[in-house]
């Protein structure tokens, strides 16, 4: 297979979708395949696919979310010290999936945008594969579903 030849950086914005739902159902199965959404004080900051498909959007107001759907799984965020919310087991759960991405692009081609999301700079990547695109870019979606094997 030729080369690309391209002058231009080959970037891709990868967003790990329901992340924080992922991580609460790593943590207990149970969730799985219900309608989840992911509550922060009196906000709710991620939603299951499930609860989507019932309707329900981030930034609902969990009362709200819970008279749209009764079966609604509200899941707080983690706290300690009293009120005070951790992201440890998300900050946990986004380091090992990056470590996994490090595997198709160097640390310093990824730049991350928080714990979920980042840009991958894949143009060395691509001018030096012996594939085509499509089957890193297919590698690498496989390397970020299913988070339950990054733990």
């Amino acid at each position: 297979m030729s080369q690309p030849n391209t002058t231009f950086p080959i970037i891709v914005h990868l967003d790990l979708d329901c992340f924080f739902v992922q991580v609460e159902q790593q943590k207990d199965p149970s969730l799985k395949g219900k309608p989840v959404a992911i509550q922060q004080h009196q906000d709710i900051i991620c939603v299951s696919y499930e609860a989507r498909a019932l309707g329900l959007k981030k930034h609902t107001h969990p009362d709200v979310a819970m008279q749209m759907i009764p079966s609604l799984r509200l899941v707080h965020v983690p706290k300690e010290f009293g009120s005070k919310v951790t992201y440890h087991d998300y900050r946990r759960m986004s380091t090992a999936v990056f470590q996994e991405v490090c595997q198709f692009v160097a640390k310093e081609h990824l730049e991350k945008q928080g714990l979920d999301e980042a840009f991958l700079d894949l143009t060395q990547v691509v001018q030096s594969c012996t594939q085509p695109p499509q089957d890193l870019v297919g590698k690498l979606h496989t390397t970020t579903t299913g988070l339950g094997r990054q733990v």
